[in-house]
């Protein structure tokens, strides 16, 4: 789902390459070394089709996608391989903490249903 308002998007997407490379300079996005791999990703990015946009990107790894675009590789020195990778290598470590986490809460869950079958055996136990 888009987070920008349609209108807004529709607007941004009719910016003309001149007032578009003005917006950037004034952001400090602008290098003569990105320049035509910016304007290429926003062009992309600021397709006013949801479907259309989409279709710039490999279905289903749109965000890998957008990362291994190449004027990421000029961001800092740094190569989108490099920046995919750290955010995979965060992504796995999230991941195993998820696992144990889960396997905490199925151990504790595992323990709770012994405790509430010992309680019910002996509160049984005491009424009858």
């Amino acid at each position: 789902e888009d987070n920008l308002d349609p209108i807004k998007l529709q607007k941004l997407a009719q910016w003309t390459t001149r007032v578009r490379y003005i917006k950037l300079k004034q952001a400090g996005l602008l290098r003569r070394s990105s320049t035509a791999a910016l304007h290429d990703l926003l062009t992309k990015l600021l397709e006013p089709s949801p479907e259309k946009r989409l279709d710039h990107w490999v279905k289903d790894k749109e965000m890998y996608d957008v990362l291994k675009h190449p004027f990421f590789s000029n961001l800092n020195g740094d190569t989108s391989d490099n920046t995919i990778r750290r955010v995979e290598n965060k992504l796995d470590s999230v991941q195993r903490n998820v696992a144990e986490i889960n396997s905490s809460l199925a151990e504790l869950t595992t323990d709770f249903d012994i405790s509430v079958r010992l309680l019910k055996a002996n509160f049984n136990m005491m009424t009858e």
